[in-house]
């Protein structure tokens, strides 16, 4: 028997992460989102487990979205409604060692291939990573050490990409095996 997709959603202490608000997470539905759903626009960001290593936060949940309309994109997906379902085993210190993690996996292969976007981009991490830290060791609940994750993740993505032809999927799969690894769970 097939597995159910479960979904989850980053946050910053129950907090959207780019935007503003806040959730409710006693397991009630958060309000309902009417109109044509586009990413980025309209609609609550969610992710299956193919999608969490996209994006990074302070924390992580299990949520379960009303899958009617939901529209499922490379890198998120789109729903009109969601619940809390449960908080999973993760913290801010988790997020700045999953980012060193990306930035250290980048600049090895950066430094084996060669190729000069590979450094650039993994340049770009580790000085993203750096900000990122800096930010937090300021003020743990400033949205500016996320924003330096997430860039710092995704240019340690693509070093690792620009480094092997036809190795996004392959680094999006170690990135999430590490995130389970550091959980203790699978997604």
């Amino acid at each position: 028997m097939p597995r159910r997709t479960l979904y989850y959603k980053w946050m910053v202490n129950g907090k959207p992460i780019h935007t503003y608000g806040t959730y409710v997470l006693n397991g009630n539905w958060q309000p309902k989102i009417c109109g044509r759903l586009k990413a980025c626009c309209v609609g609550y960001h969610i992710c299956d487990a193919d999608q969490v290593s996209e994006w990074c936060g302070t924390e992580l949940w299990q949520v379960e979205p009303e899958t009617k309309g939901m529209h499922i994109l490379r890198n998120k997906t789109v729903c009109r409604t969601w619940r809390a379902v449960r908080r999973l085993r993760w913290s801010r210190h988790d997020m700045c060692a999953y980012v060193q993690w990306c930035v250290e996996r980048a600049t090895a292969s950066a430094e084996k291939s060669r190729h000069y976007l590979a450094r650039t981009h993994s340049n770009w991490a580790a000085s993203d990573a750096r900000r990122c830290f800096q930010a937090f060791t300021a003020t743990p609940l400033d949205m500016t050490a996320i924003h330096y994750a997430m860039i710092a993740m995704r240019y340690a993505t693509e070093a690792v990409v620009l480094s092997h032809k036809g190795a996004y999927r392959a680094e999006r799969l170690a990135q999430r095996r590490w995130i389970e690894q550091r959980m203790g769970e699978r997604l």
